[in-house]
This record gives C-alpha cells, sequence and structure tokens, in this order.
C-alpha cells in the first residue's frame, strides 16, 4: 500500500510554491462556542486503529506522524496512514497530524536548532510535513517540538509563522505543544506562538516524571492550575488546550523514599488493580485525586489515581477559566467511561459536583 509506506520525499522547490500548488484545499474547522477535545494517539512503526466508534467525548484525533530525521538533510520520517484517516472520518473525528523533532533521539536539540538557522533545510522539512498532510488527507498539524534550546525560542516561532502560512492556504488547523511556563521552558514563546496559531495544548504533566528522584503525582490540582494562570498572561484563553494525562506512575520506593523505578501504567490496569488487591484509595483533596499504597517486596509502591474524579477536577478548570478545551495522551492509557466525563463536562457543560458526589472504590 503506497500510503503505508515509510519514505522520504525529496522536495525540488526550496520555496514549497510547487507543493503549495498541487495542494486541495480543505474546510477548515472553526471554533464554536462547544469545548473540544484532542486525543494523541502513540504511533510507531504502525499506528493503532482509532477508536472503535465515535465518542462524543473526543473531537479530534492527534497520531504522531511525522518526525524530523535528526541529521537528515531536511527530510521527515513519515509513519501515516490513510485508512486510519478514513476510517476516523467516517466515524466524525477530525485528524491533526502530530509532528515532532524526534526529540527523545540523541542529537535532537542540536539538529533542530541547525534547521531553524537554515533555509533550506527548514524550508525541505515545511514541505514535507505540508506534503504527507495532503497525502493522508489530514484536517490539521500539531507541532510537538521539544527539548529546544533556550536560544533557539526565535526559531521555533519563525518555524510555526512559515508552517502557519501554508496550513491557512490549505485550510489546515495548526496547534502547538508547549510545557508549562517555568524558567526552564523559555523556548517556548507563548505570546509569539499564540498569534500563529489557532491552539496551544498545555501539557501540564509530568510534574513527577520518568526520572524524578521523588514520587509524586503527574500533575497535581495546584500544580496544573498554576500552569495554567501562568499560560492565560501570555495565551487568550479561547487558545488554550489543558493537557490531561491518562496515565499514571507506579512509584516503587525504599524505605527511605528514594525511588527505585516508576513504570508508567494505563488507568484500567490501575483499577484492576485496585479490585485485585482489595485496596481502599484514599481521596488527597489537594492534589484532587485517589492515591494509594501497598507493601512490595522490600518495597513499597505509591500511586497517585487518574480516574473519572481526577479527571473531572481537572476539566472543571477549563470550566472555569472558560478555555477552548484538553487535549489528553494518550489514547491507549484510557479506558472506556473517562469519555463520558468529557462529554459531560465539556458538552454538556455538567457540574463538577455530579462527579465529586458519586460513590468510587466502594
Amino acid at each position: 500500500d503506497v500510503y503505508k509506506r515509510q519514505a522520504h520525499v525529496e522536495t525540488m522547490d526550496d520555496s514549497m510554491s510547487a507543493v503549495d500548488f498541487y495542494a486541495p484545499k480543505k474546510n477548515k474547522y472553526l471554533r464554536s462556542k462547544e469545548k473540544i477535545n484532542l486525543v494523541w494517539q502513540y504511533a510507531s512503526a504502525t499506528t493503532p486503529a482509532p477508536p472503535e466508534k465515535k465518542e462524543e467525548g473526543i473531537d479530534i484525533l492527534a497520531p504522531t506522524w511525522f518526525h524530523l530525521i535528526v541529521e537528515g538533510n531536511g527530510a521527515v520520517e513519515n509513519t501515516g496512514d490513510l485508512s486510519y484517516t478514513r476510517s476516523s472520518h467516517e466515524k466524525g473525528y477530525l485528524v491533526w497530524a502530530t509532528i515532532t523533532n524526534n526529540m527523545s533521539t540523541k542529537g535532537s536539540t542540536a539538529y533542530t536548532s541547525t534547521v531553524f538557522n537554515n533555509s533550506a533545510l527548514l524550508n525541505r522539512s515545511v514541505a514535507q510535513y505540508l506534503f504527507y498532510s495532503c497525502l493522508y488527507d489530514v484536517d490539521g498539524i500539531n507541532i510537538d517540538y521539544e527539548q529546544v534550546a533556550d536560544k533557539d525560542a526565535a526559531g521555533l516561532t519563525a518555524f510555526t509563522a512559515l508552517l502557519r502560512q501554508y496550513t491557512e492556504r490549505q485550510g489546515l488547523n495548526l496547534s502547538i505543544d508547549t510545557l508549562i511556563p517555568k524558567p526552564w521552558t523559555i523556548e517556548y514563546d507563548r505570546d509569539a506562538l499564540a498569534e500563529h496559531v489557532d491552539y496551544i495544548a498545555v501539557m501540564t504533566y509530568d510534574e513527577h516524571y520518568s526520572s524524578s528522584p521523588t514520587a509524586g503525582s503527574v500533575a497535581s490540582m495546584p500544580w496544573v492550575e498554576e500552569a495554567i494562570i501562568e499560560t492565560l498572561k501570555e495565551v487568550p484563553r479561547e487558545k488554550i488546550l489543558l493537557g490531561v494525562p491518562l496515565y499514571t506512575r507506579v512509584w516503587v520506593v525504599d524505605n527511605s523514599g528514594k525511588v527505585i523505578r516508576n513504570p508508567a501504567a494505563s488507568m484500567g490496569y490501575i483499577q484492576d488493580l485496585i479490585v485485585n488487591m482489595n485496596l481502599t484509595p484514599v481521596w488527597l483533596d489537594r492534589e484532587k485525586q485517589y492515591f494509594i499504597s501497598y507493601p512490595n517486596g522490600e518495597y513499597t509502591d505509591k500511586i497517585w489515581v487518574e480516574d473519572m474524579r481526577s479527571v473531572a477536577n481537572r476539566l472543571a478548570l477549563v470550566q472555569k477559566y472558560d478555555l477552548a478545551g484538553s487535549a489528553c495522551w494518550e489514547y491507549r492509557w484510557s479506558m472506556p467511561d473517562i469519555w463520558q466525563v468529557f462529554s459531560d463536562m465539556l458538552k454538556q457543560g455538567r457540574d463538577l459536583s455530579y462527579y465529586e458526589n458519586r460513590s468510587y472504590y466502594q
């Protein structure tokens, strides 16, 4: 299948005029009063299937499809799948392809800088992103450039602005993912980026991350709310998507509290664990999530649970600050009944009290 074949496209015209000329224009999704939810789907060599049916709590699917090849002379790795787009469209979803700078690959930071500062390489990568977006009939592009050097803030903005020129001509939505505003995330000039995109997805998770020296929540409520308050100083509320983690971590710690390991775990895995081990989760009012702890040999396992109630509390922030919606990482970590929470709170405007007053883990 030609559409599934991974390939590098050599663009003969660095001005992108030829690519732009042949791109059929899409009908761009225009913002309405209804809040939206974007859900990423991680794709490696193959793309997982989209949801089997239309979930009212999901509007946009964002498969991680196109990646800047480190030291690849501006070439882009393509893992797209046209059948995924067609199936998603048939079910009523929009598809926004996520593009990355291969941030987990050694040398990515330096090479991203090289591309930002070389117009030929920059144009070549942008042309390929646009070509593949056309080839796979997607409705938008979601930029996920991470581990960008502080000195390349202007370069990231210029890249986004360049891409915007062509996504507008093609009728594609453009969004970008940013880390939360902190002194160490100045590579994201949010105020400038907001001028060139339809949405900014704030990755409010990873408060405690894979290499974290201490155990803790992936995204406690104070951490998340502070991220939104700070982002609102730079980005209009109607462009902000609140990042929502659909995963947690199982923190294995020793008697001194030292982290031994902390594998990521899905919502369903934790729910099964609670039932099978007959655990009693304790509600943490500050973090706005349940907590469980139990002995594991010579160690102790600690888990800050992500479930319907924790997600509802985060979506209450979307309501409180009247944001555009939410963005979830990522679909495979979810459990089927979680989408009802998004439908209730983003589409129906249901109050948080509905989820606060329910019985959990009885």
